[in-house]
């Protein structure tokens, strides 16, 4: 597998590092299509990521730094770079980080493709910084061998583990191409990938019965190498329709800005862990909704005390294969202040 990490893509990977993400593997799971390209998180705006990214960096992360930083125009560049805002001597200081790490890497992943027999994959550990290079033998040879290629002021620790990269890989696709069994089971297929960290493939399964990820586990053979979970959830197979919400004041003018938060009476019908922004004509339209009864919250950030807050909210039963039109009156004095 051929190394895919920018510099500043590899900082970005410190934050968002989790179990389908590696250095080896810059596309090792497989997932779905039918995400919305103006979704974003449902918490206020940049403020939960920034603080995880500069926990995790070593970056003053206090309350009034973060909105100290986020109220100069000049740190936008770095959400345009690293996904939060920044100073400049905070890029310099992540980038310069980002270089060195990115030489690291590089180094580490061709001396493991050089290896195959042996190579298990590479990882960055967030809690330490490291790159963890992993391998099933031979481990003071290859320990031995980085060491001696590598800057001594790279931080970089080897680790023995079960399985070959390789091996996790064509285990990987055989998943992916056996996924017809899953609906006999009421589960449907998510995503599948190579868990590197913990040397294992991680399947993952939309499933509203407990059961379900040991049978899948079953079907496989309950190999020592595969971890199914199952999203507790369940896909919806009901017609799906389109939301329109406008968002109006007391006198019927738009309000832009504020996020369009789902709550449907039937979990499936709605992954709520999405918010859509309303526009300049103060609509939020979001498709492919199920059909079912939802509470429908705009939320906008309240400036005074860091928080989302409900502005307005009704209820509206989205119909199958048709526009369902709400219209949401907003209470500007429940937020604090809207944007």
């Amino acid at each position: 597998m051929s190394m895919c990490w920018s510099i500043r893509s590899l900082i970005r990977a410190l934050f968002v590092v989790g179990l389908f993400v590696s250095l080896g593997g810059c596309a090792s799971d497989v997932a779905p299509s039918g995400s919305h390209p103006n979704s974003r998180p449902s918490e206020p705006p940049g403020y939960a990521d920034a603080v995880r990214f500069r926990t995790t960096h070593g970056l003053r992360s206090d309350a009034a730094w973060i909105s100290e930083v986020a109220s100069d125009p000049a740190s936008e560049a770095g959400v345009r770079l690293y996904g939060i805002p920044l100073t400049e001597v905070e890029i310099q200081d992540l980038d310069a980080r980002a270089r060195v790490a990115a030489e690291v890497a590089t180094a580490v992943e061709r001396y493991g493709q050089a290896h195959p027999d042996d190579w298990g994959g590479a990882f960055m550990d967030q809690a330490s910084g490291l790159i963890v290079a992993q391998f099933t033998g031979n481990m003071t040879d290859h320990e031995t061998a980085l060491a001696r290629a590598l800057n001594p002021q790279a931080r970089v620790k080897v680790v023995q583990v079960r399985w070959r990269l390789r091996d996790l890989e064509t285990w990987q696709r055989s998943i992916a191409a056996d996924t017809g069994f899953l609906r006999s089971l009421n589960a449907w297929f998510d995503r599948v990938g190579v868990d590197v960290p913990n040397n294992r493939v991680a399947f993952g399964i939309s499933s509203a019965d407990a059961s379900a990820p040991a049978l899948v586990s079953a079907h496989f053979g309950d190999p020592d190498w595969l971890t199914v979970t199952a999203d507790g959830i369940g896909h919806w197979e009901g017609p799906r329709g389109t939301l329109v919400v406008a968002a109006v004041d007391s006198v019927g003018r738009p309000v832009p800005s504020l996020d369009c938060v789902l709550t449907p009476d039937v979990p499936a019908a709605w992954r709520g862990n999405l918010a859509v922004g309303t526009d300049e004509s103060g609509e939020c339209t979001i498709e492919g909704v199920g059909a079912s009864g939802y509470l429908v919250e705009l939320k906008a950030y309240s400036v005074a005390d860091s928080t989302w807050k409900t502005v307005g909210s009704a209820r509206t039963l989205v119909a199958g294969a048709t526009v369902t039109r709400l219209r949401v009156r907003v209470d500007p004095t429940r937020a604090g202040e809207l944007p």
